[in-house]
């Protein structure tokens, strides 16, 4: 029995229509191709079974004659758009021959364009079951066309024959020739109530409707938001103008829910980008300037792109230098000259400060958290002198905040921190700050720990007395297994208060790091024993 590749809502023709015998293609393989053993290989069609998707995709798990599966492809139906090109699902493993099998399953397509056929016919009798009327999306492409597939490097045809009798029958296609209309009528034929509401504010009611859960495990929400992202042109101007509204309005419900269908669009754009979908490059800097052109704009108010800065901190994508800009810009907007040339680090910093003395910080981590949000995302050189007037601060407490941003999410700023540590006078080191040196300064790749090394250093000589390490604290430690992408949740509970109990929630994943970490308060042992379960 094959295992499921991936929860996409995707199964095997054969699961769908358990009577039929087509969706199952046998290749053999007279010769090696690339890394690919010469021998019989199936090839199992997945299609989507969400309800009311058109996403016109097929995914093959091709399976040797052991039974292992050895390749998984993505393969579009729309062969006419030339970035809709088959190629390996980078989400799963692959093994060593699947590029040569990639190649001979491109070449068994132009050799004989009726398996392409055939996999249109297979996807229209999907849509009409899972839909429950016939396929209303556009025809599909001519098969002459599958021949843009191929390039100088395909594999050799004479060494490649296609399935036996009884795995599959070509047919006739009933298409018509023409496209002219969009593929899907309405991306929410059961939702929405008239063709005058927004897609985005439909997305924006749903999360409000689930509150702080998200929809980012709901295959279903998944794949419309997706269908979104590319469908629509205009759905980031209407996000941003929603999020601008909802904070005018001081909607707290409706700014939240918003911003988690950002956190979704960015966290998909990134998952994309992994797997090398078409357009993703395309639609991912396209949001990015849409924020910095409405978000990280004169007249925008500063604490709404302090919460777009946290999505975008959380989502760990690649800023584009544009959105970068823009932000820095946003930082020096308040002073009278508003370009780096007359920039005051402290006039800077002291403004933005100002702003957070109602939210009442008591430790430098809640300050570190605070300022990233401010800052974060800004160009690097205004960080670095932002952390350094920080680090002068007579607070305590904002001294210790600027060691800190040695964890900042950005490679160049820890570079910069690092530099001014290492040249700054020892006496401006806490107890505290030494002791976080000391203990972490092998968490740093060689050349900052020279850097950190040398601040050390200094704090020694000025005879800064290294604070003791806390007390140990009494907590129980919970640990999920690890999930089909690599991910693991961990909890360390300790008592708070007479009663009440804290949870530091921290989620692992692998070849990333820490994905998320926060705090979860529990009034009693109850409230803590229902979250376990």
């Amino acid at each position: 029995m094959l295992d499921s590749p991936i929860e996409q809502g995707l199964a095997p023709y054969v699961s769908i229509f358990p009577q039929a015998k087509k969706g199952l293609v046998k290749l053999s393989l007279a010769k090696k191709v690339g890394k690919a053993r010469a021998g019989t290989y199936l090839f199992v069609e997945n299609y989507c079974t969400l309800k009311d998707c058109d996403c016109r995709q097929v995914l093959l798990q091709v399976v040797d004659k052991k039974g292992t599966q050895v390749a998984v492809i993505d393969f579009f139906l729309d062969i006419d758009n030339p970035l809709a090109v088959p190629g390996l699902n980078s989400s799963l493993e692959q093994s060593v021959g699947a590029e040569g099998l990639l190649e001979s399953f491109i070449d068994a397509l132009s050799s004989d364009p009726d398996w392409y056929k055939g996999m249109c016919r297979r996807y229209r009798a999907v849509r009409k079951k899972i839909d429950g009327s016939a396929y209303q999306g556009v025809p599909f492409p001519k098969a002459s066309l599958i021949g843009c597939l191929m390039d100088d490097s395909s594999c050799d045809v004479d060494g490649l024959s296609r399935r036996p009798e009884g795995f599959f029958s070509p047919g006739t296609s009933r298409r018509q020739e023409s496209r002219v209309e969009p593929r899907q009528q309405n991306l929410f034929a059961e939702d929405l109530a008239g063709p005058d509401l927004s897609v985005v504010m439909e997305l924006v009611d749903m999360y409000r409707q689930r509150g702080s859960v998200g929809y980012d495990n709901h295959p279903e929400r998944r794949q419309r938001l997706r269908s979104c992202l590319y469908r629509y042109e205009s759905a980031a101007d209407d996000l941003a103008e929603l999020l601008i509204e909802f904070f005018v309005a001081d909607d707290e419900e409706g700014l939240d829910a918003a911003l988690l269908l950002l956190a979704d669009v960015l966290d998909t754009l990134r998952t994309d980008l992994e797997r090398q979908r078409p357009e993703s490059s395309e639609r991912m800097k396209h949001w990015q300037l849409t924020l910095a052109r409405r978000i990280f704009a004169e007249g925008v108010a500063f604490e709404l792109g302090a919460e777009v800065t946290r999505v975008l901190l959380d989502s760990r994508i690649e800023i584009l230098p544009q959105l970068h800009q823009a932000n820095s810009q946003r930082m020096l907007s308040g002073l009278e000259h508003g370009d780096m040339a007359d920039f005051s680090p402290e006039q800077a910093l002291d403004d933005s400060l100002s702003s957070l003395d109602e939210l009442e910080v008591n430790s430098s981590f809640e300050l570190v958290d605070a300022l990233l949000q401010l800052f974060a995302i800004g160009e690097a050189d205004v960080q670095i002198a932002l952390c350094a007037h920080l680090f002068a601060a007579e607070k305590l407490l904002s001294r210790d905040a600027a060691v800190l941003m040695l964890f900042h999410p950005h490679a160049d700023v820890r570079e910069g921190v690092a530099e001014f540590l290492a040249q700054a006078e020892g006496r401006l080191f806490t107890p505290e700050s030494l002791r976080r040196l000391i203990v972490a300064r092998n968490w740093f790749p060689e050349m900052l720990r020279k850097k950190l090394d040398q601040a050390i250093a200094n704090a020694r000589r000025a005879r800064v007395e290294c604070a003791p390490l806390p007390q140990w604290i009494k907590m129980k430690v919970y640990a999920s297994a690890v999930d089909g992408v690599g991910a693991q949740s961990v909890q360390i509970v300790v008592p708070e208060g007479r009663r009440g109990y804290l949870s530091c929630s921290i989620m692992l994943k692998k070849g990333f790091g820490v994905a998320d970490a926060f705090l979860i308060p529990f009034q009693n042992k109850r409230k803590l024993k229902d979250f376990l379960d």
